[in-house]
C-alpha cells in the first residue's frame, strides 16, 4: 500500500468486532459452574462497508479455540481474511505526490484477538452470570499488508448473562486503549453488545437478536452501532451452528455481514 488510507484500518476494527460478537454470543453461552470444557469455533463471514469515498468488501474465517475450567475462560480467534478496499476518488500518496492505485486487495492472516473471562458470580436459582473481562489484539501481522493495523489494542470490562425459563439476555461491554498507527490517532473507547435470545418452543432452536457498537467514532465521526439477527440449533449433545445477519444503523457502521458459525465442545 502506498499511503495509509484509514478505511482500511476502521473495517479491520470495526467489521470483524461485529462479526466477532455474532461468534460469541451466538455459540458460547454461559459455562457451567466448576465444569470443564474446550471448544473449537469456525465462522465464515463476508461484509461490506461504505466510507466517503471508498468501500471495503471482504471475506472473513475466524477460527477460534477456547478453554474453561471453573470460574476461568480463556479464549483465542484468528481471523483468515481477503479483503478488496475500492476508492472511487483520487487519492494522492503525501510522500510521492503521485496518484494511489483505485483498489487494493489483501489477503492472509490477520491478528489474533485474546481473550479471559473470570466468573465473578454464579447464581443458578437465579439462573445469573457476572463476569470480569480482559482482551488484547496483539500486534503481529505488518500493517504495509492491510491486514493489520501494526499496533497492539489491549481492552478490559465485563459481561452479564441471565436465563429466564426459555429466554436469555446478555450485555458484554469493554473499554479499549488503542494504539495509533502512524499517522492516525484512534481515540480510546467501549465497546458493547447487548441482545436476548429465546429457544423456539421444545425445539433445540433458538432466536437472537443484540446491538453492538462503539461509544466514539474516527475523527468526530458516529459511533458505529450495528444490528444482528441470528437462528441458533443444537446439533447432537456437542455441536451447535448459527447463521447471523447484521446491518449498520449509521454511515460509520458498515451496511451489511451475514455468516455462518459451527462449534464443536467437549
Amino acid at each position: 500500500m502506498g499511503g495509509v488510507r484509514p478505511a482500511g484500518h476502521r473495517g479491520l476494527r470495526y467489521l470483524a468486532f461485529a462479526a466477532a460478537c455474532g461468534v460469541a454470543a451466538g455459540l458460547a453461552g454461559a459455562t457451567p459452574a466448576g465444569a470443564q470444557t474446550a471448544g473449537y469455533t469456525a465462522s465464515f463471514y463476508v461484509a461490506r462497508a461504505t466510507y466517503p469515498g471508498q468501500q471495503l468488501t471482504g471475506t472473513y474465517l475466524f477460527n477460534s479455540v477456547d478453554v474453561a475450567r471453573g470460574p476461568v475462560r480463556v479464549s483465542a480467534s484468528v481471523p483468515f481474511i481477503h479483503q478488496r478496499l475500492t476508492f472511487t476518488e483520487v487519492t494522492i500518496d503525501p510522500a510521492g505526490g503521485t496518484p494511489l492505485p483505485d483498489e487494493d486487495t489483501s489477503t492472509g492472516f490477520g491478528d489474533p484477538v485474546v481473550r479471559l473471562d473470570v466468573r465473578l458470580v454464579d447464581d443458578r436459582k437465579r439462573g445469573l452470570q457476572i463476569a470480569f473481562a480482559a482482551s488484547v489484539k496483539p500486534s503481529i501481522v505488518d500493517a504495509a499488508n492491510g491486514l493489520g493495523t501494526g499496533v497492539t489494542d489491549v481492552a478490559a470490562g465485563g459481561s452479564v448473562f441471565m436465563t429466564v425459563g426459555p429466554t436469555s439476555v446478555f450485555a458484554d461491554v469493554l473499554f479499549w486503549k488503542y494504539g495509533d498507527p502512524e499517522g492516525l490517532n484512534f481515540q480510546d473507547t467501549l465497546s458493547y453488545s447487548v441482545g436476548v435470545g429465546r429457544r423456539i418452543g421444545t425445539s433445540r432452536i433458538s432466536a437472537l437478536a443484540s446491538l453492538a457498537g462503539f461509544s466514539k467514532g474516527i475523527e468526530g465521526a458516529a459511533a458505529p452501532l450495528q444490528l444482528s439477527v441470528a437462528m441458533l440449533a443444537l446439533v447432537g449433545g456437542r455441536q451447535s451452528i448459527a447463521i447471523t445477519a447484521s446491518v449498520g444503523l449509521n454511515d460509520e457502521s458498515g451496511d451489511f455481514s451475514i455468516g455462518t458459525s459451527w462449534r464443536i465442545a467437549r
